[in-house]
């Protein structure tokens, strides 16, 4: 993976499918730097066939931190593939007048609660789990 921020060009065609430092921190540039703003900018350039899949996994890491939606925090990120198959690139639109105020915190707390749904149904399990294990035992010792 080679991580870059520069231009996509104009004519190529963006498909959306499907945490890496660097690319925060060019996050962190692209919000705070005007000349970047309303732009489609190359994030990263992931070889193919050998980074296969990559750039639309490093998308969704994306879009679990920053929201599917650019009303969450201004970002739209995608994944295109040069026109002789060669690389995947992640790009990323940034538009701060794109946000919806309190969409952040709204998300953050969908994100919360899907978390803690997940460990709640995850305990369930191990309980019912454990409780066939124990009648199993004793219809053995029976």
């Amino acid at each position: 993976m080679e991580i870059e921020l520069e231009l996509m060009p104009e004519n190529v065609t963006v498909t959306s499918r499907a945490t890496s430092s660097p690319i925060h921190d060019l996050l962190s540039v692209i919000a705070s730097d005007e000349a970047y703003h309303g732009r489609l900018l190359k994030l990263a350039t992931f070889s193919l066939p050998g980074e296969k899949g990559k750039a639309h996994t490093q998308k969704q890491n994306m879009t679990n931190t920053y929201g599917t939606s650019p009303a969450i925090a201004g970002f739209d990120f995608v994944v295109t593939r040069a026109v002789d198959n060669s690389a995947e690139y992640l790009g990323v639109t940034f538009d701060p007048n794109k946000i919806v105020p309190g969409a952040y915190e709204s998300f953050l707390a969908d994100k919360r609660d899907r978390i803690e749904s997940a460990k709640a149904r995850k305990a369930d399990r191990a309980l019912k789990a454990e409780a066939r294990a124990e009648i199993k035992a004793m219809e053995q010792v029976a």
